[in-house]
């Protein structure tokens, strides 16, 4: 069959199953395609000029705020321990 079942109008396909010792079955299947009622547009458009610099955008967006994040979690270590690390003779052991 290959690429002419696209084409409009009725189809029957018969399909049969080959056993050994067991008798053949024969399945039959009827269809029928539609003509298309409006033409298929492909466009010829690439999106590539308008996807790069988006993904940059996105990819550069989300360096930002990992780097903000990681300055924020530095700011409330020091501020928790007021930038000084205790020795450990000083923690009680």
């Amino acid at each position: 069959m290959g690429r002419q079942v696209s084409l409009p109008g009725p189809w029957q396909a018969d399909v049969v199953v080959r056993r050994r010792g067991l008798e053949d079955v024969t399945a039959h299947f009827r269809w029928t395609v539609a003509p298309l009622s409006r033409p298929v547009v492909v466009s010829d458009r690439p999106l590539e000029p308008y996807l790069t610099p988006l993904a940059a955008l996105i990819f550069s967006a989300i360096l930002l705020i990992c780097a903000l994040l990681w300055l924020r979690r530095l700011q409330m270590n020091k501020t928790v321990d007021g930038g000084i690390a205790a020795p450990p003779d000083a923690w009680g052991h």
